[in-house]
């Protein structure tokens, strides 16, 4: 078959497929017409034409911030949902992004005197602990315990890149096993803090464990308490008594060591064998210190014992805590300088619930208390006899 013919028969199945697509006008004019070849022009160009514009608004949508100015005004009232604000929060890193940003943030203190580099041979035998960087200008957090009996000068704080500080500051809290340390350092990697809403049993974690490696751990408690004698049952309003807990059964040389979730948020320290101090008493410590200087802790002056803790047969208030005297530590319910004193509170009076918290094992008196200046006023609500009271009390200062 001549080529010339073959092309025109495959021009006609073609038109012919296309026909019941046209106007009715073009339909009915005859093969070769002018109009119709003018129609498929345009319908050529009409395609050309849409591609183009398809192709900018795709552009537009794309680019959110044009797209949000253009739809609600500039600025973009546009706001993600809560949902996709989670699957964002939610993304977890790389094992070995999260390993090296784990140990870039952990510092080793060794009991030797902390001279310059280069004059220090540092000994596995003599490390007394570990901490977290949480500052870039060299705030660090450890425990109490590590340093306890030690003077500053002879210790030694060794990052992972092998770097030696010396220890200008030592902050205690004086309402936990925290202790807050301050080097001479600059531009230090650092952690920031879990969100605590995301926080919860079962949480997976990461504990660096030296020679650029880091061990899983898993959350069993987030109000772990066991008390070991009669001593530990009384508590005082200030004093941080239930830690959270893994499934990790660690040695002396972990302390202070940080606890990291999947995202590289600090989620606490290891003060004992698989137990930590949560991030939220470290987190109001070090807004202290950066505002302050110092950890400025909210005072109750109370002594008591969580009704959870005690036999059912004389709890008859559920959660709360009951005012009493220690006999163990001799200290009285209610201190001398305590402002609930002046409020006419006493022994047995059961206070259930502070600034609108209920006083639960989640949530105890002293991590309420954590949450306000000294000198707040907030409302407490007691019973004395099964009769409900409140109260406002301004807050003083633990010294």
């Amino acid at each position: 078959m001549p080529v010339g013919k073959k092309t025109t028969e495959k021009t006609k199945e073609i038109k012919e497929a296309v026909a019941p697509h046209l106007p009715k006008e073009v339909r009915q004019k005859g093969k070769g017409d002018l109009t119709e070849q003018k129609w498929f022009l345009k319908l050529f160009l009409l395609a050309v034409v849409f591609g183009f514009a398809s192709g900018i608004v795709g552009g537009m949508v794309i680019n959110s911030r044009f797209f949000d100015n253009w739809l609600w005004g500039e600025g973009g009232a546009w706001k993600p949902t809560a949902s996709q604000v989670r699957r964002s929060e939610n993304r977890n890193i790389t094992q070995d992004v999260l390993t090296r940003k784990i140990m870039a943030s952990t510092v080793t203190f060794y009991s030797i005197p902390a001279k310059s580099a280069g004059e220090l041979m540092v000994d596995p035998a003599q490390k007394i602990g570990r901490g977290a960087v949480l500052t870039a200008d060299g705030y660090i957090a450890t425990t109490k315990s590590v340093l306890a009996k030690i003077n500053k000068n002879d210790v030694a704080v060794i990052d992972n890149d092998r770097n030696f500080y010396r220890i200008e500051k030592i902050i205690p809290d004086l309402a936990s096993d925290l202790a807050i340390i301050k080097v001479s350092g600059a531009n230090l990697a650092t952690l920031s803090f879990v969100n605590l809403d995301e926080f919860s049993v079962g949480t997976d974690l990461w504990l660096p464990t030296g020679d650029l490696n880091v061990q899983p751990a898993r959350v069993l408690s987030i109000n772990y308490f066991a008390p070991k004698s009669k001593n530990d049952y009384y508590f005082a309003s200030e004093n941080v008594y239930r830690l959270g807990l893994t499934n990790l059964s660690l040695d002396k040389s972990f302390l202070g060591a940080p606890l990291v979730n999947n995202r590289g948020e600090l989620a606490g320290l290891v003060i004992g064998n698989g137990t930590f101090l949560k991030s939220e008493i470290i987190n109001s410590a070090v807004r202290d210190i950066l505002v302050k200087g110092n950890i400025s802790r909210a005072y109750l002056g109370a002594h008591g014992i969580e009704n959870s803790q005690l036999l059912a047969a004389k709890s008859k208030s559920g959660w709360g805590v009951t005012l009493a005297a220690d006999p163990i530590r001799r200290l009285p319910a209610l201190d001398k300088k305590s402002p609930l004193l002046e409020l006419g509170l006493k022994a047995d009076d059961v206070i259930v619930s502070a600034a609108g918290e209920a006083i639960t094992p989640l949530r105890t008196l002293p991590e309420i208390l954590m949450a306000y200046a000294p000198g707040s006023q907030i409302e407490i609500k007691y019973l004395r006899r099964g009769d409900e009271k409140t109260a406002l009390v301004v807050l003083g200062e633990l010294r």
